[in-house]
């Protein structure tokens, strides 16, 4: 047995790449139906919340909905820009 086999098969034993394939899988769409049903019900939770205080009009209870889902368009926008910054500050 020579080096180049004793390297191969410790290669294989950590290429985690090929090894639980359908684990990964299935913890993606895990995550992925996790990430969405907690997009739909926390606007869902802020306007129960917020129409059952009392204290506020309808119009003023859409802004609290709508701010969660607003979110995500304004971080990838800023993650956007805070890279292309740092991609300027490391070509200067």
């Amino acid at each position: 047995m020579g080096y180049d086999e004793v390297a191969g098969r410790r290669q294989a034993e950590w290429n985690l790449e090929d090894k639980g394939v359908a684990l990964r899988r299935l913890m993606g769409l895990a995550l992925l139906a996790f990430g969405v049903a907690g997009f739909i019900a926390v606007p869902i939770a802020v306007w129960n919340f917020v129409r059952g205080d009392g204290g506020s009009s309808t119009d003023d209870a859409g802004y609290y909905t709508l701010l969660v889902p607003i979110t995500i368009p304004a971080t990838i926008i800023f993650v956007y820009l805070n890279w292309l910054s740092v991609s300027f500050f490391k070509t200067a």
